[in-house]
């Protein structure tokens, strides 16, 4: 008999049984098991105590993972009893340590169980040595019971497990199952006669692991009954295969073996596992696969070309050289892992999208509450989603290659039944020894290079075999009659018209589409018609119309998309939108010089040489922005304006050029006459240019130098002096006042006004003050002049040309000339007809009259007053008397008149004042 060992190994302790091991252990006594038990398992410790209150010996070499005793055997099994009989078993406690220790046995109060402990329980065990104690067992009924022992040592506490084995179900089941060398993919069965050789009911599972599997899974035998279970072999890969079929005993109490599973280093078995309902057994499994003789004859199929919605067909032949009946599918992935990624992946995406839409439902829902009857639907239709993906097995499918077995030519080949009518034409068995003809139709829908690999999944094979599939798609052929169009120059605003001649030159209709241009160039294009079908061998004229209004070298490239070509047609035209061309007649504007004030007129011609119309505008930079300027006409003839030099140049300088016409339009290839005006207020020297804004194109797009000296001409006169000797006061006087022009320039003058005085001695003025000399000529200027007082007079006058610079003197103008006015002031010139009169000898008191008669002799009137003055004595003789009687003229000498009279006659005589007329 072998001793019993210790195994203290740190890993779990897998023990797998096979079903004659169990039924060999099941079928044998409590004694019989207690001696076929030869391995001992370190007790599960519960408590560890304070050696200070049991011991002296407080030191010990053993660990405290390690108790002081092992028991023997680790766990007291009792099976195949008999109710009310009492069966024993003996517990061995030997001394681990190296010191004599001290143990008890303690049993919980119980009903079948109890220890009877040994005469000296009461003294120490000696190192190495053991002691026994005996459990009784007295069963009540046939089934399973559980217990245990606690055991206590000085320094811990630790338990013993007591397990009764009842009745029990045993099904004879082989060790081992062997299935024959199969093809790969191929399925295998064997089918097994199960019997209950137990003493109870059996309720069992059966599971396995690919390529196995087993049927049924579940399933209740009862005693002395038998029934079929079937294990399939299906491998996928070649080789050798082994796996376990597990039968677990659904009873009441773990088996020896399935508690050794649990078994950890430290010897401690989980409560929950001495509880757990089962018992496992095991059963080999072996297969083994290899692949047979099924092949393609051939790997790569190249399909001719073919014209879009046409198609056109190859066929490839599957050969069975195997004893085997072969199932074959097509597939589009090469392997069952890349489909299982496809899955996921596509499930993943399904999943995200049910999100979405719930999340967007509920949202919807708590607006309108009224919606939430409809979230069982939404759901509905993602488990059918979810359904539909997990039963795809994901067979080809392509809209331009058809895979179809070609049924009449094939003897001993047969389409799938299984699944749809769709998944039948991708699949078929073919029988051994036999050929299938699989017809490849190519239907391209572009033309483009098509090339896919397809797989079949043939049963026998291990590996998909590929098939490579390359076809080349042919579209419609349309062609331009040209590619590219150099449009050369265009001008701008310009229309030009093209035709376009597109061909179609296959064995299909063409239908194309002009697709919309984006650049602002491509929108100057419009073509006519922009989309159409061209038949097979036909010709159509598209009219492509280009009108621009911008500026710039183009390259623009049209495209046509054609249906059925991946590839549109290219169309490109390229040119230059240019401006219109344009030259003005003369190269520059001269315009010399010009006098101050006076317009100056040039004209040219504007010539349009392009074919489209030119607008235009035209303008001088550099001119002044402010009023226009002032001419020699304008200062002439309004007297109101007083002022004759330049203006300051620092303020808003005048406007002095005037462009005829300012803007205008010239029909292509002709021209128009520009006449330009220079009336210069500023004395200058110009260089300034005739600018052209062509509208569309832009600004200053042709400039015409202009130059000119604006100068003022000397004018000097005659005499600086101006006599007029005597002036009756009053009386006007006119003398006109020579100009000289020696110079090539006209110029305006002007006699200034005599300034304002509360009592002048002169007064002068003009009938024409202003004018015009004329080059090389002399200009007289009517002067009238007054003389205001007596005696000798002077007055300087101003003569000023216009734009003249210098000082200034009188009304903030400028003058040129200065005229120095004399006159001798003198009043009216009175005559007497006589100067005395005789009254002779007359009676006193009476009156005798006599007349003087005054006559006045000048062109201005004299107003005169007479008064007696008194007796003049005279030393004449007798009674004669004088008296004088003076006349008082106004600017006149006094006259003295003298008449005799009697000294009693005299008195004063006045007459009225009068006022003489020239005479």
């Amino acid at each position: 008999m072998e001793s019993p060992h210790l195994d203290i190994r740190g890993l779990l302790i897998l023990l797998q049984v096979s079903p004659s091991a169990y039924a060999h252990e099941m079928s044998q006594t409590t004694e019989e098991r207690l001696a076929n038990t030869y391995e001992m398992h370190p007790p599960r410790i519960l408590e560890l105590l304070d050696m200070r209150e049991t011991t002296h010996q407080k030191f010990s070499d053993l660990d405290v993972d390690q108790p002081f005793f092992q028991p023997y055997p680790s766990e007291i099994v009792f099976q195949n009893y008999m109710p009310s009989e009492m069966y024993e078993v003996p517990l061995v406690l030997r001394n681990n340590d190296k010191i004599p220790r001290l143990v008890k046995v303690v049993v919980e109060d119980s009903l079948y169980f109890k220890v009877v402990s040994p005469v000296d329980v009461c003294n120490k065990v000696a190192p190495g040595m053991a002691c026994t104690f005996t459990v009784l067992f007295t069963p009540q009924e046939n089934k399973d019971y559980i217990h245990r022992l606690i055991c206590v040592t000085e320094r811990e506490k630790f338990e013993v497990p007591i397990r009764s084995i009842g009745a029990r179900a045993i099904l004879d089941f082989p060790d081992q199952i062997h299935f024959p060398l199969c093809p790969v993919k191929c399925l295998s069965q064997k089918t097994l006669l199960v019997r209950n050789i137990g003493n109870n009911e059996a309720k069992f599972q059966l599971s396995t692991q690919s390529p196995f599997s087993v049927e049924p899974q579940v399933g209740t035998l009862g005693v002395g009954e038998s029934m079929q279970v079937t294990v399939d072999f299906l491998p996928t890969i070649t080789g050798d295969h082994s796996q376990q079929l597990l039968l677990h005993y659904h009873t009441a109490v773990p088996s020896t073996a399935a508690r050794h599973a649990y078994i950890t280093a430290a010897g401690v078995v989980p409560q929950q596992v001495l509880q757990a309902p089962s018992e496992d057994v095991y059963i080999s499994l072996y297969g083994a696969s290899t692949d047979v003789n099924v092949r393609l004859d051939k790997n790569s199929v190249l399909m001719e070309k073919t014209y879009i919605s046409m198609a056109n067909q190859r066929t490839v032949a599957i050969l069975n050289r195997s004893n085997t009946l072969v199932h074959y599918q097509w597939k589009s992935f090469a392997t069952e892992e890349e489909e299982e990624q496809h899955k996921l992946r596509f499930s993943s995406e399904l999943r995200q999208e049910e999100e979405d839409e719930m999340e967007q439902f509920l949202t919807e829902c708590d607006a309108d509450p009224t919606l939430r009857d409809r979230l069982s639907l939404l759901s509905r239709t993602f488990q059918q989603r979810r359904k539909q993906l997990h039963q795809d097995r994901l067979a080809f499918s392509d809209q331009h290659i058809v895979i179809e077995p070609q049924l009449d030519s094939n003897e001993g080949v047969e389409p799938s039944q299984e699944g749809s009518e769709e998944m039948g034409q991708h699949e078929g068995d073919i029988w051994p020894n036999r050929t299938a003809e699989i017809s490849i139709i190519f239907k391209p829908q572009e033309a483009n290079l098509y090339k896919h690999t397809v797989y079949c999944d043939i049963t026998g094979r291990e590996a998909r075999l590929p098939l490579r599939i390359k076809g080349q798609g042919i579209g419609p052929k349309l062609q331009f009659n040209f590619d590219q169009l150099d449009m050369g120059n265009v001008f701008v605003g310009s229309k030009h018209s093209y035709e376009v001649l597109v061909s179609n030159k296959g064995l299909i209709d063409a239908t194309y589409r002009l697709v919309p241009p984006s650049t602002a160039m491509g929108l100057c294009f419009s073509f006519n018609p922009a989309e159409g079908m061209v038949p097979p061998g036909a010709c159509h004229a598209l009219e492509v119309r280009f009108s621009s209004d911008k500026l710039g070298t183009f390259s623009e490239k049209f495209h046509f998309t054609v249906v059925g070509n991946p590839q549109p047609l290219s169309l490109t035209f390229r040119g230059c939108v240019m401006g219109p061309t344009f030259h003005f007649s003369v190269p520059e504007l001269n315009f010399g010089e010009v006098s101050f004030g006076f317009p100056s007129n040039l004209t040219c011609w504007l010539s349009n040489t392009s074919l489209v119309p030119m607008s235009f505008g035209l303008r001088i930079p550099g001119d002044g922005t402010g009023r226009d300027s002032v001419t020699s006409m304008e200062q002439a003839l309004q007297l109101d304006r007083n002022k004759w030099r330049p203006g300051d140049r620092v303020s808003e300088r005048p406007r002095e050029f005037r462009v005829t016409p300012i803007s205008g339009t010239i029909r292509a290839q002709s021209q128009m006459d520009i006449q330009v005006t220079l009336c210069s207020n500023t004395v200058q020297q110009y260089t300034l240019a005739l600018v052209v804004d062509v509208e569309g194109v832009g600004e200053e797009v042709l400039a015409l130098p202009i130059k000119a000296k604006c100068v003022v001409p000397e004018i000097c006169l005659q005499s600086p002096v101006l006599e007029f000797q005597h002036c009756f006061v009053g009386y006007p006087y006119q003398q006109s006042v020579k100009l000289i022009n020696d110079t090539d320039l006209p110029a305006c003058y002007g006699l200034l006004a005599q300034e304002y005085e509360e009592n002048p001695l002169l007064l002068y003025s003009s009938p024409h003050p202003r004018g015009v000399i004329q080059p090389y000529s002399t200009e007289q200027i009517p002067l009238v002049l007054q003389a205001k007082t007596l005696g000798q007079l002077q007055l300087k006058a101003f003569i000023a040309i216009l734009g003249q610079q210098g000082p200034s003197l009188v009304s903030n103008c400028v003058f040129t000339a200065e005229l120095l006015l004399s006159c001798i002031g003198q009043g009216p010139a009175i005559f007497l007809s006589v100067t005395e009169l005789h009254f002779g000898t007359i009676p006193v008191l009476t009156d005798v009259p006599r007349t003087l008669q005054l006559s006045n002799q000048s062109p201005i009137p004299a107003r005169f007053c007479a008064q007696m003055v008194g007796p003049v004595p005279c030393g004449c003789e007798g009674d004669a008397q004088y008296a004088m009687l003076a006349i008082r003229f106004q600017a006149c000498h006094l006259v003295p008149l003298y008449k005799s009279l009697r000294p009693e006659e005299w008195y004063p005589h006045w007459t009225s004042s009068m006022e003489l007329t020239p005479g």
